[in-house]
């Protein structure tokens, strides 16, 4: 933390290193001779197409990576196959946030007529992700729920900024009152994820926590502090207390 400019110089640093060998192009790999080398330089892209996607949306960066690779290869005999599914399944979440959306994230340009179909689109592809993760390990199920999470608040905060959020939407994706929703959801998941799988994950999981609580609290401030914004019987408040509590059980 408070090393932004440190971390983003090392990560562009690591992709320019990927692109001069040319390992973000399909072609290289068919003259691999080494196919051990050929699967990690592989993974080593996705990894890096990942968190650039990542720290571009928390941090307001530019993106270089496009998804020029076939994803990584899965042998369902192999003892990483269940570590590779959870890897397809984070890549998966990343992929929608592409150059188009990251820089519409950036410069918060002025509502366009197709911005409201094409963000409620964005929200549902978000909503339908992960349909099984009891294969996956407990580290990568609360970076998977909490990554889907934080993903939903960012289209969120875009959809505000251009102002085509409404009170009365019946998508509740595209309400005004949807952070109160992802909150309960991350209170929720820390409460069926162990502690430990947190912690694994480092202060990554944390910050994305931190940021779904924000937009809950702006929310606040916007409406009446008592309000209900679905059946479930639980206040704003009493969600954005239990967020707060949540990471004071880190070690």
């Amino acid at each position: 933390m408070d090393k932004d400019n440190q971390a983003w110089y090392y990560l562009q640093e690591a992709i320019t290193m990927l692109q001069t060998l040319r390992l973000h192009e399909e072609v290289t790999y068919d003259e691999f001779l080494d196919p051990i080398l050929s699967i990690y330089a592989r993974r080593t892209f996705w990894v890096l197409f990942i968190t650039e996607r990542a720290y571009g949306l928390q941090r307001n960066r530019p993106i270089r990576l496009q998804e020029t690779l076939e994803l990584p290869a899965i042998d369902p005999l192999s003892q990483d196959a269940d570590i590779l599914l959870g890897f397809h399944d984070l890549i998966s979440l990343f992929r929608p946030f592409d150059s188009d959306f990251i820089t519409n994230w950036n410069q918060m340009t002025p509502s366009t007529p197709t911005d409201s179909a094409r963000l409620s689109h964005l929200q549902r592809l978000l909503k339908y992700s992960l349909p099984n993760l009891s294969n996956h390990s407990q580290v990568q199920q609360a970076d998977l729920l909490i990554s889907r999470q934080w993903l939903k608040t960012v289209v969120w905060k875009l959809c505000a900024s251009k102002q085509i959020l409404s009170t009365a939407s019946s998508d509740n994706a595209m309400s005004l009152h949807y952070p109160a929703s992802i909150a309960r959801d991350i209170v929720l998941i820390s409460q069926l994820v162990p502690t430990q799988a947190f912690e694994a994950n480092g202060i990554g999981i944390l910050e994305k926590v931190f940021d779904v609580g924000c937009s809950l609290a702006d929310l606040m401030l916007l409406v009446r502090p008592d309000f209900q914004a679905s059946a479930m019987d639980v206040g704003a408040i009493d969600t954005l207390v239990e967020m707060w509590v949540f990471p004071t059980e880190y070690r």
